[in-house]
């Protein structure tokens, strides 16, 4: 029996130590939940758990921005078959005004029900959004690269088809949209049609389109008219973000003599006409009925041969509406898509045909649209880029619709089924997208539920192994007080010894 060492009461308490310590971890577990709630009870399991729980918080969060994306197709697919519904009553509309026993004023009541319908049209364009997104206005859309032989030119970009002096052009259509613009004061880029200039060196051109300066006092648009080499012809202004139907008509009856209008549809409502007629020599004829052009140009100062004037930045310009000779620009012949280029710098570019060949878009690199991007994790692959579309009456090639006779109605009836089929292909590419996005969230979950179940065997306490613990533990630490008691009762029984 040892007096200076109570060795018992030091076993006591190491238990009693050990014991609390046990049994405050198994209570935390009881009380939260966790298997693990310090990284000293297991540092390697601790940093896995953590590293688990990133990873989860990642999948959820690309989950909820699957469903998102899910959302926002869901909301543009279903404008768009709001205006599906749409087009297809004009499309009835149209074929009524074309028949033969239709008055001028029955197509003027028709005419009054059309304009009313395209204004539904464009306003549903405008007003389909998400979260503040334009989801149909061009504002997300992306612009396919030309799948035909292109060229570069020092001022057009655009398209031009070719034909030869036997059988030259002789009429042509296109539509625009008016560009916002910026930059230096005197900047400047235009847009028009024209029969001939082309190729380089043809100096025989007719054409109408819309000049924009950028001045002190803020971006002027302006209608022109061109026969070179005269100097061109301004008869107007029209304002930014109009939208422009033109074409050039020979004058029936009249040898070389065409007609060029320009139509601006202002975004207030107003619509302004413009027209010319022009006479050229039969030579002349001749040469520029040898290309029709679609072009937006970096404009000379002065004139034919003058300097090209500082290019001004603008918005995407979509042209619609693109026939030659009654022709779709796509399947007349030698179509050819233009790139403006400074050395081997891109200054505008032209993107592929689309709309059954009738249109297609020119930019600047930097000023185009941003496809929007959906994404579920870090990866390359874990992302989709959805680009969705123009679906206003520019995009859709339907600006200046008209069944005022039934010739036009019957023009209409075709630019209708053009605007229909843009949009049923862009419902198949959003519904493709759709897919890929349903196809995703299923893996996300997937990986989502493996990760949390992987987990949860380090994270999560087994409650009934936990209370089992703490019901052991307490019993163990009620033993050990008294044995802790009876051994601080030793050294007493010594001094009895003694006395």
């Amino acid at each position: 029996m040892e007096v200076r060492s109570n060795l018992a009461a030091l076993f006591a308490e190491n238990q009693i130590a050990w014991l609390s310590q046990d049994l405050t971890q198994w209570e935390a577990q009881l009380s939260t939940g966790h298997q693990l709630t310090d990284p000293a009870q297991n540092p390697a399991d601790y940093a896995i758990m953590e590293l688990f729980t990133g990873q989860l918080g990642e999948l959820q969060a690309g989950t909820a921005n699957v469903n998102q994306g899910l959302n926002l197709l869901a909301t543009a697919n279903g404008a768009i078959e709001a205006q599906v519904g749409i087009l297809q009553q004009l499309e009835g509309l149209a074929v009524q005004a074309s028949n033969a026993t239709e008055t001028a004023q029955d197509r003027q009541v028709i005419q009054q029900q059309v304009n009313a319908l395209l204004a539904q049209l464009q306003g549903i364009a405008e007003a389909a959004n998400y979260n503040g997104i334009e989801l149909l206005t061009g504002q997300s859309a992306s612009y396919p690269a030309p799948t035909l032989p292109g060229v570069s030119t020092a001022n057009w970009s655009g398209y031009v088809a070719e034909t030869s002096s036997l059988t030259p052009f002789t009429a042509m259509t296109g539509a625009w949209n008016v560009p916002s613009i910026g930059g230096s004061v005197g900047a400047m880029v235009a847009e028009w049609i024209g029969l001939g200039g082309y190729p380089a060196g043809n100096g025989d051109l007719i054409q109408i389109g819309i000049d924009e300066t950028e001045t002190a006092s803020g971006p002027v648009a302006s209608v022109f008219w061109e026969v070179l080499s005269s100097p061109a012809v301004f008869v107007g202004s029209v304002p930014v973000g109009a939208n422009i139907t033109a074409s050039i008509t020979p004058v029936s009856g009249q040898s070389n003599t065409w007609i060029m209008g320009l139509t601006a549809y202002d975004p207030n409502g107003t619509v302004q006409s413009f027209s010319v007629q022009v006479s050229v020599s039969g030579s002349y004829a001749a040469e520029m009925g040898q290309s029709a052009d679609w072009i937006t140009e970096d404009p000379t100062i002065g004139g034919v041969g003058g300097a090209l004037a500082p290019l001004a930045l603008f918005s995407p310009v979509t042209f619609s509406d693109a026939t030659v000779d009654g022709t779709a620009l796509g399947q007349a012949p030698s179509p050819t898509p233009l790139t403006l280029v400074s050395g081997s710098t891109a200054l505008i570019e032209t993107s592929a045909l689309t709309g059954g060949g009738t249109g297609f878009t020119t930019w600047e690199p930097g000023q185009e649209s941003t496809p929007l991007t959906v994404r579920w994790g870090g990866g390359s692959a874990q992302a989709v880029e959805l680009s969705l579309p123009d679906a206003t009456l520019t995009g859709l090639g339907l600006v200046g619709l008209s069944v005022g006779s039934a010739a036009q109605a019957q023009e209409a009836i075709t630019q209708i089924h053009d605007a229909l089929t843009r949009l049923t292909d862009w419902q198949a590419q959003i519904g493709a997208a759709q897919q890929q996005l349903l196809g995703a969230r299923a893996t996300v979950t997937g990986e989502a539920t493996a990760l949390a179940a992987s987990r949860s065997t380090l994270a999560d306490a087994n409650m009934a192994t936990a209370g089992s613990a703490v019901a052991k533990d307490q019993l163990l630490l009620q033993t050990a007080l008294l044995s802790l008691q009876d051994a601080q009762q030793l050294p007493a029984l010594a001094l009895r010894l003694l006395g």
